[in-house]
């Protein structure tokens, strides 16, 4: 394919976005495949920032040195303590996804192997746990949510699932059910990574979701969280936040705690209880193994606090 009949491919159609040249309709095709919509905000702010900074107005114009350039800008920052490693990780991979996807339609000449070598994330070490909740502050929340059926399920899902805000939302009243040996399951549909999965319930929060079920009435079809207009749409990620930021506050738990820190907690729940990493991957939906492994590391880090030494009396 020519250089011009791949510029023809992408000619520029949003023009909101402070891109140079070719990149907006690209960066819009991309964005498009994502099934998160954080990670559609994520990746549009890390990838604008990149293409933005390189300066390149074409696909094909683009270079390793460049991308090696924008790299070590991004460790010196983080050397300055500019950003967090979290945050360099994050627009590395948002800028690797994209010119991976560049290159798969045709639009970038680069290979893959040298996209992945030259937008390598630097190894990070941990320097402190997730924060989560303990399992007294998890019953004080659940607790003070005993007058809300709604806001009680969500959270308990949450806690005891592990699903993500965009899962939690996307839940459906067919999704939670009971196999032919009494197992009590939530199902995950097209989950991060497009990938369904099962994961198991205890039965006591499969009751409060029953319960909750139960005072609705709805039809399997229907979002479990709907939304304020009817059963048809379902509850915003925002809304999620909102109801589980303002259940810890009111539960007198001053942490700086997030709905994803409910998944942390569940993560770090399971692995205390015994459970093998790879069954934890399984019911978390991670793709890979040491994505889990960060949830082994932040747990040895929180459980070495017991042998601080005391000075000698």
């Amino acid at each position: 394919m020519t250089a011009d009949a791949k510029r023809a491919l992408i000619v520029t159609t949003s023009p909101a976005l402070a891109l140079p040249g070719a990149w907006p309709t690209a960066l819009e095709s991309f964005l498009n495949l994502q099934n998160s919509p954080q990670t559609r905000r994520a990746y549009r702010a890390a990838c604008t920032e990149a293409l933005t900074a390189l300066a390149v107005e074409y696909p094909d114009e683009l270079t390793p040195p460049t991308l090696t350039e924008w790299r070590a800008g991004l460790v010196a920052r983080l050397n300055r303590n500019e950003l967090s490693p979290a945050s360099v990780a994050l627009k590395l991979a948002a800028l690797r996804a994209f010119l991976k996807f560049c290159r798969m339609t045709g639009l970038l000449n680069v290979s893959a192997e040298v996209i992945g070598y030259t937008l390598e994330s630097p190894s990070a070490k941990v320097v402190r746990p997730y924060e989560v909740l303990s399992q007294a502050e998890a019953a004080r929340v659940i607790a003070i949510l005993e007058g809300n059926p709604r806001d009680r399920a969500l959270v308990a899902l949450a806690l005891g699932a592990g699903l993500r805000a965009a899962e939690l939302t996307a839940v459906k009243v067919g999704d939670v059910f009971t196999d032919d040996d009494g197992g009590q399951w939530v199902r995950v549909v097209q989950g991060k990574g497009r990938k369904d999965r099962l994961v198991p319930l205890a039965p006591d929060v499969a009751a409060l979701l029953r319960a909750y079920m139960a005072g609705r009435k709805s039809k399997r079809g229907a979002y479990l969280f709907p939304s304020r207009q009817g059963e048809s749409g379902r509850m915003t990620t925002a809304r999620v936040w909102q109801i589980v930021t303002d259940a810890i506050r009111a539960a007198g738990i001053e942490k700086r705690l997030s709905p994803h820190s409910l998944r942390h907690t569940f993560a770090i729940g399971r692995l205390r209880a015994g459970a093998s990493p790879i069954v934890v991957q399984k019911m978390l939906g991670h793709s890979s193994i040491s994505t889990t492994q960060k949830y082994l590391d932040h747990l040895e880090s929180a459980e070495l606090q017991k042998w601080a030494a005391p000075l000698p009396k």
